[in-house]
């Protein structure tokens, strides 16, 4: 048999190896890397597995979290671990995420965007996703919970997988399969948690930052208003879709009726704000503007 015969040999086993290998399984938990008490804050850890002995290579992915406004809120995302993404490109975002009422959806949205050869691998050992940072609200005896969103609950949670290509630096992707475990969070109740802090810090759980205003000039939710802020400062950063910043100000007082610097009119749109409070929370989520 002659190289030739063997090269092309090898490259059909390669190939059907990838082709006909068993889809990737895993497994999700949540754990706790630190709370601060005196912030009010708590950061939570996403982590995957492989499950069984079926390791693969880790690809786009939506991991879903639900949870009750009173005890977390603001999700924020602290951190991005172990996936490979071109220079310049964001990996993780909150794209999605959802908090409305007293129930709130994390929406942790994974992309993969390396070349198909530098690709991370999903072991059976417990892998970091990312870091979120959430502030903690609960004042009862009610216990902080995070909760996964399954792949059948909708929203769900999905995961791809990464089939590099035989040769050169192409690849495809398809599903993995969830093993049905999803490790949530559970902390016990705030005064637990916190016991020193629950009786002093102020509340400001009726803050309110508006998901959209119209700025056209009618008298009716004119302006960007941030409600019950106390005696809270805030500053506020709000950017356009290719992360340009439209607006700041350091102390803002509920003032921006959605003009530009040059004194032109926002156009209409989605858009995504940064306020940093002065107690030391900060919130980043999307708005829209339609006049």
């Amino acid at each position: 048999m002659n190289k030739r015969t063997y090269f092309l040999l090898a490259l059909l086993l390669l190939w059907g190896a990838v082709a006909w290998a068993q889809p990737g399984q895993y497994e999700l938990r949540l754990t706790t890397q630190a709370i601060d008490c005196a912030t009010q804050k708590a950061q939570v850890n996403v982590q995957i597995r492989a499950a069984g002995q079926q390791a693969f290579y880790l690809g786009n992915a939506n991991f879903r979290l639900r949870y009750d406004t009173r005890a977390f809120a603001h999700p924020v995302l602290l951190n991005q671990l172990n996936l490979r993404a071109r220079q310049g490109d964001d990996a993780h975002t909150l794209t999605g995420s959802v908090e409305s009422g007293m129930a709130g959806i994390v929406s942790l949205n994974v992309f993969y965007s390396g070349n198909g050869i530098d690709m991370q691998l999903t072991d059976n050992q417990w892998t970091g996703i990312a870091t979120l940072q959430f502030d903690l609200m609960n004042r009862t005896d009610d216990a902080l919970a995070l909760t996964w969103q399954t792949d059948k609950q909708f929203p769900k949670t999905v995961l791809e997988e990464v089939l590099p290509a035989a040769m050169g630096n192409d690849y495809t992707t398809r599903s993995a399969r969830a093993a049905g475990v999803y490790y949530s969070l559970n902390l016990g109740p705030f005064s637990a948690v916190c016991p020193n802090e629950a009786a002093v810090r102020p509340v400001t759980d009726a803050l309110f930052v508006p998901e959209g205003f119209s700025p056209n000039g009618d008298g009716v939710n004119d302006r960007f208003e941030i409600k019950n802020l106390g005696g809270l400062s805030a500053r506020v950063k709000v950017y356009n879709r290719y992360g340009t910043v439209v607006f700041s100000d350091d102390d803002y007082k509920n003032t921006w009726d959605g003009t530009l610097a040059n004194g032109q009119p926002t156009p209409d749109g989605t858009y995504y704000y940064a306020v940093d409070l002065s107690d030391g929370r900060s919130l980043i989520r999307y708005m829209t503007i339609a006049r």
